[in-house]
Formats: C-alpha cells, structure tokens, sequence
C-alpha cells in the first residue's frame, strides 16, 4: 500500500509540474543555475533558418533562439507565437536584403521601436529580450555603409541636376563648372529615406564643395522635402570660393516620406 501511494504522489508531481511548465509563459525559464557544471550552464539555443515570405509567424522554444531569415525579395510583416517563451529569453533575428531595399513590419507578439529598413544588398540586426508578455526590442543595427564611407560625385557643367540617392549616400557633392549656377537637386524623401535606411527624427549630413570654376552651387529641395526655417537666413547658395566654398547640409526627416533641409554652416 505504501508502494503504491508513492508511485501515486510521483505521478501527481510530475504532471503539476508538466502543467505548469506548459501553462505559464510570464515566468522564469528556472531560477538558479547549478555549479560544478551541469546542462543549464550551456546557453540552451536555437537557430532557425526560415525561408522568406510576405508573413511570418516565428515560434521560439528555447533560451536563446537566431532566427536566420531568407533573403528578403519584399516587404516582410514578422509575428511571434509567445505561448512557449519565459521572462529573460533572448531573441535575435538577421534580415538580408536584395538588391532593393526592403522594410520590416513587426506586428503581434513584439514592442519595438518601429519598422526596420534594410538597405539595399545590406544585412540588419535586431535583437529582443522577452518581459513576460512580448519579444521587447533591445538594439538594432543596420549594416549600411552610408556612415562609413564617403564618395564624391562632380558637377562641371552649369545646369539642374536632379541627385540620385545613392550620389545623396556618397555624402559629398563637387561643383566644378567653370560659370554660371549649378543646381543640385535632391532626391525625394521618400527615394533618400530608403537609401539612407532613415525613419522619423533620422538626421543625415552631407557635403556641397564649391571652390574653383567661378560658379555658384544651389541646393533645391525635391517632393516632400521642405527648407528649414530654422535658421531665418537658410541660404541654399554656396558661391565659388578657394577658402569658404564648402557647406555642410542636413536632411532632418519628420517620416520615412517627408524631410526637411537645414544648411548647418
């Protein structure tokens, strides 16, 4: 009799705590890791290799999960199952673009800081940690060589020229004609926002050098890119000079779609 009432009280044990394994997602995973070794002491992880889709829906069942996704051809509108996460659980996800530029929506199951652009032939890097409700965005970086690298594209005949946003992402921007005004007009904002990978309160600085030819460089705002009033005396001219042609500008922009231009010098 004694037997059997121990193997009953096991199995009662054992299912409360398969229950309450299954049932609770706001919890910890476990409290205390085990000294001397042991299998909690090796990061309990998961990578996952996704093909791409228009949707998708993740479902994480361990510690630490790398979701690996398929090289984005579109847009991509992610969502998270939860029911298995647990407070603490680490979650990381690389996006890689094709050779357009591609945007990330995240939808049920995350809190983050808005969409994520991933450049053109770019990789970007989000990772979450979860509090018990949702995936709670931590850092994201991406892999864009707009700040690290600037190229000049030249100007050296006087006319309009409507920049191109990679020649915006170059950063650097050369008149060189020998007379009369150059104009040098910007993408629109939503052509720079994709480029640059920029989202509201995004900021981006670049370089108009105008210092032989006699010239005069004007910068002109294209659709939904509008001249700061801030400061009054927003000059977009820069006159050709050996000491004081250079200026730097600033693309502030409000959304993804609209901008505004400053001359910070």
């Amino acid at each position: 009799m004694k037997k059997s009432a121990y193997l009953i009280i096991s199995t009662l044990v054992y299912l409360l705590a398969g229950t309450s394994v299954f049932a609770q997602n706001s919890g910890n995973r476990y409290m205390l890791l085990p000294e001397g070794g042991g299998y909690y002491q090796v990061p309990n992880k998961e990578v996952q290799n996704p093909a791409y889709a228009a949707s998708y829906t993740l479902t994480t069942t361990h510690e630490e999960t790398t979701i690996n996704m398929g090289q984005l051809t579109g847009g991509l509108t992610l969502n998270a199952n939860v029911a298995n996460c647990y407070v603490d659980d680490k979650l990381t996800v690389i996006f890689k673009a094709n050779s357009s530029g591609q945007t990330v929506t995240f939808g049920s199951g995350f809190l983050t800081n808005g969409s994520l652009p991933v450049l053109a032939s770019t990789s970007a890097i989000i990772t979450f940690q979860f509090n018990g409700t949702a995936w709670f965005e931590i850092s994201r970086q991406n892999m864009s060589p707009v700040t690290k690298t600037k190229t000049a594209s030249t100007f050296t005949t006087a006319a309009t020229y409507t920049i191109t946003p990679a020649q915006l992402a170059g950063g650097i921007l050369v008149v060189s004609a020998s007379t009369g005004t150059v104009t040098l007009t910007l993408p629109t904002a939503t052509a720079a926002a994709t480029q640059l990978g920029a989202t509201t309160g995004s900021t981006y600085d670049f370089v108009v050098t105008n210092v032989s030819g006699g010239s005069t460089a004007v910068v002109a705002v294209n659709t939904n890119i509008t001249a700061s009033t801030f400061p009054a005396t927003n000059t977009l001219s820069l006159t050709e000079s050996a000491t004081t042609g250079i200026a730097v500008f600033r693309l502030t922009f409000i959304s993804p779609t609209t901008a505004t231009l400053t001359r910070v010098n």
